[in-house]
């Protein structure tokens, strides 16, 4: 069908519903059946068939095609004669199966006002004619006149005309079919909207009557409101009259009783007042002696019943680095451990890890790296903030608030690190003149760790030496073997330099050493004191 529009296709009315789709004419509200075949034709030769997608094989390969379609598109499933038309839905987004059924026709057509309107004047105008039309005599028209000269001249045209058209058999066979299929159809949509109005009118026709029988009910309602009102009317009016006696009546009492109420209550005043006086009296002794109850109750109920024993949470700190035994000068690392014990307190909320005062952590455990020891001791201590403390109960069971822990701190003792100075003491051969020969001495002590130790001679040497640091001196040497003699004079002080444990000189150590010609012939005890 090379160079037709979808509009100039022929109607194939001999076909099934399965064998067509419908299609509608430019400007006109008029629905077809046409082949499929024809269609196709159509489509592959000039691509004029609105919204017509074309033909698949399956619904899957028009959704891969065509994912989404517009209102309007349709396309062809499968080969004719059993071919299924599918329809863009776009309230379901998808596309649908078309039923293809002649009511189909009628929903375009009740959807289209303009043509409704016209179809339905030129049916009237038919049914008229119709009902006009006499039987039909020959030599006239529709009527019992005669023809006119006009009228003749134009049949006698006409019938030139139709020898033309009758030349013609197939168009003729063909427009024939086309108006029959068209006629068909509109007198099966006139049937249906026919039947809609004849419907309509019924209903109209009922809700009239049912009006009609609202509006006389509600007239004989409206006539007896009005004779109530009336009657009600008249009734106020006399009773206004009457209550206007009672009125002026009772202001005359009020009047009177007014007066007696403004003299009674001057004297329940009086009253009042004396009453309010002694009621006030009375609150202050029933408060001071409810107080003194109160202290009495408690008295005896913290004697009878007495209060829970409630501990307060505790903290520690910790170390496995020892704080003894630590020169000056000497470079240690301190793991610190912080431990909360929470005892009848709340929880644990904070932690502060504080050196000398200043915070170092807020967690445990923490290690402070690389500390040097001096003379002047690092203090670490623990905080902890902890929450309110639940309450307990007393002995017989009952909540007891008092002495309840409140939400507070608890710090833990202080833990210390402080280095001392070394001091030495020995035989020797030679007195030590520098820190090496000094540090080299066999006995050595902190200076923290006493005052009185001893020296013991031997029998080899003749020289005997003490090197004291800063802050000690000799106080005395005894010789426990020689009867006790004193012989701290024998023990000569000097200057000597030596270096702390980090190899920093020390220039205020002094030495103490004693020389005598030959050695003991046995070992003696020097007991040494230094303060």
């Amino acid at each position: 069908m090379p160079n037709k529009k979808i509009s100039e296709l022929p109607e194939d009315l001999v076909v099934t519903i399965a064998d067509y789709v419908p299609i509608t004419t430019s400007g006109s509200a008029v629905t077809k059946k046409v082949r499929v075949s024809n269609l196709l034709s159509l489509v592959a030769t000039s691509g004029a068939a609105p919204h017509f997608v074309g033909k698949y094989v399956s619904l899957e390969a028009l959704q891969l095609n065509i994912p989404v379609g517009v209102d309007g598109d349709y396309a062809v499933i499968a080969d004719s004669p059993h071919a299924q038309e599918y329809i863009w839905d776009s309230n379901l987004n998808n596309w649908v199966l078309s039923n293809n059924e002649p009511a189909s026709t009628f929903a375009l057509l009740s959807g289209n006002a303009t043509d409704n309107g016209s179809l339905l004047s030129e049916l009237t105008a038919r049914d008229t004619a119709i009902a006009n039309k006499v039987d039909k005599v020959d030599g006239k028209g529709l009527s019992t006149e005669d023809y006119t000269t006009a009228e003749k001249t134009k049949l006698a045209a006409l019938t030139g005309s139709f020898a033309g058209l009758t030349g013609n058999p197939a168009d003729n066979a063909a427009l024939n079919s086309a108006l029959t299929g068209e006629t068909a159809e509109r007198l099966s949509a006139d049937a249906g909207l026919q039947s809609q109005v004849t419907n309509l009118n019924a209903s109209l026709a009922t809700e009239v009557t049912d009006r009609q029988t609202a509006d006389t009910a509600l007239q004989s309602q409206v006539t007896t409101l009005n004779s109530n009102l009336n009657t009600e009317t008249a009734n106020r009016v006399s009773g206004d009259a009457t209550l206007q006696d009672e009125v002026t009546t009772l202001g005359s009492s009020l009047t009177t009783e007014t007066t007696n109420r403004v003299n009674g209550d001057a004297a329940l005043q009086d009253e009042v007042s004396t009453l309010g006086s002694s009621l006030t009296t009375e609150t202050t002794n029933r408060v001071n002696g409810d107080a003194a109850l109160q202290s009495q109750v408690s008295a005896l109920s913290a004697a009878l019943v007495p209060h829970p024993t409630y501990t307060a949470p505790s903290a520690s700190l910790s170390s496995t680095q020892t704080t003894s035994g630590l020169e000056i000068g000497q470079s240690i690392s301190i793991p610190l451990t912080a431990t909360f014990t929470q005892n009848d307190g709340g929880s644990s909320t904070a932690l502060s890890i504080k050196k000398n005062g200043t915070q170092i952590s807020t967690t445990s455990p923490y290690t402070d790296a690389t500390v040097v020891m001096s003379a002047t001791a690092v203090a670490y201590t623990a905080t902890f903030s902890y929450a309110q403390g639940p309450i307990k109960n007393n002995i017989i069971g009952i909540a007891d608030a008092t002495g309840r822990i409140p939400a507070s701190n608890a710090t833990s003792s202080t833990l210390s690190y402080q280095g001392f100075y070394k001091l030495w003491y020995d035989t020797v051969t030679a007195f030590p003149t520098d820190s090496a020969s000094a540090r080299a001495l066999t006995n050595a002590r902190l200076s923290n760790a006493g005052n009185t130790f001893t020296l013991n001679t031997g029998s080899t040497n003749t020289k005997f030496c003490l090197v004291l640091p800063p802050g000690k001196s000799l106080v005395s040497v005894i010789d426990q073997d020689a009867l006790n003699l004193d012989i701290t004079a024998q023990y000569v002080q000097s200057a000597i330099t030596v270096n702390d444990a980090s190899g920093t000189p020390v220039t205020t150590y002094k030495i103490y050493a004693m020389s005598q010609s030959i050695p003991y012939s046995t070992t003696h005890r020097h007991n040494i004191t230094i303060a």
